[in-house]
């Protein structure tokens, strides 16, 4: 079959989530349908019919720029369980192409994010967002999750060079030796948010309800002691007791996160002529109130709050 050199499109572009925040993806933006079947089967025939019960899409890429997004996640950090991730109006996601079109997903929310602490690479890790059923759609309408139409690419003049930052950072976690400290390799930072989706027969997934956000910070510190660090997560303690917290910083030019009442978990050490003695650890947060109300657990900024 000959192939039409026109039929082989790439189309590369930007991201604009609501009305001001514009995301240019150091890796392919992409985005994946993701469906839900009831399979429907006779006996001594096997399946006769693939029933789609639900539907929703997935956009993930990986921000070059921080500029703005501690705004974009930090919403997350104090969210109530049971609060809505996508609101009562509907924020769209809209990739603008190159190729002179306009990909509109209509109701669209940050469903996954993580941070990359390491100097020489752009602070964000992948970042996903899901879009799911518009309000006042059915899955049978037009326009239900996404559209695309005509429209002249908006050039580039959103884009900083200067946002793209790659900071050294340091760390601290409570007393000496984690008062100030390195890491090997920089800290893998983690956000696992619980999401409980909200669907309804016949039109699927509507929403998605916060239930809990956990962050976990992995990395391998540098200049601490196996003592030090068996005793850092509470070996010497008896079990059932409350588990030592304290907030994890890692800051630099341009950058502040703050992990909030985290304890340090599951260190590893080694033995041997080619390797130091810490091996990875995991920091992970614990939720806190003050005065009924649910404290923060991360904040990300430019600066220290």
């Amino acid at each position: 079959m000959p192939i039409q050199r026109s039929s082989l499109v790439h189309v590369s572009g930007h991201l604009k989530f609501g009305s001001s925040t514009f995301i240019y993806s150091e890796v392919p933006i992409e985005v994946s349908l993701v469906t839900r079947f009831n399979p429907v089967a006779v006996d001594g025939l096997g399946r006769v019919r693939n029933v789609v019960t639900d539907r929703y899409l997935e956009i993930t890429c990986k921000p070059n720029e921080f500029e703005g997004f501690g705004a974009l996640m930090n919403p997350y950090a104090a969210m109530v369980p049971g609060t809505s991730i996508f609101g009562n109006s509907d924020v769209p996601l809209i990739f603008f192409g190159r190729d002179g079109k306009k990909r509109t997903f209509h109701a669209a929310a940050p469903t996954g994010f993580g941070i990359v602490g390491k100097a020489g690479s752009t602070i964000f890790n992948t970042l996903t967002f899901t879009a799911v059923l518009a309000n006042n759609k059915t899955p049978g309408d037009a326009g239900g999750y996404f559209t695309e139409a005509d429209e002249a690419y908006p050039g580039d003049a959103n884009y900083s060079r200067s946002a793209a930052i790659t900071p050294a950072l340091a760390c601290s976690w409570g007393s000496a030796p984690f008062d100030a400290f390195h890491v090997s390799e920089g800290l893998d930072i983690a956000f696992a948010l619980a999401l409980e989706p909200d669907v309804v027969d016949g039109l699927g997934t509507v929403d998605m309800k916060f239930q809990d956000c956990i962050v976990n910070a992995s990395g391998v510190p540098v200049g601490v002691t196996a003592t030090e660090l068996f005793t850092a997560a509470d070996m010497n303690t008896a079990l059932g007791s409350q588990a030592t917290e304290n907030n994890l910083i890692m800051s630099g030019a341009g950058f502040h996160f703050t992990a909030y009442a985290a304890q340090l978990t599951d260190p590893k050490v080694a033995f041997s002529a080619s390797r130091r003695v810490p091996g990875q650890v995991v920091w992970t947060t614990n939720r806190t109130m003050t005065s009924g109300s649910l404290n923060p657990c991360f904040r990300i900024g430019a600066s220290a709050p």
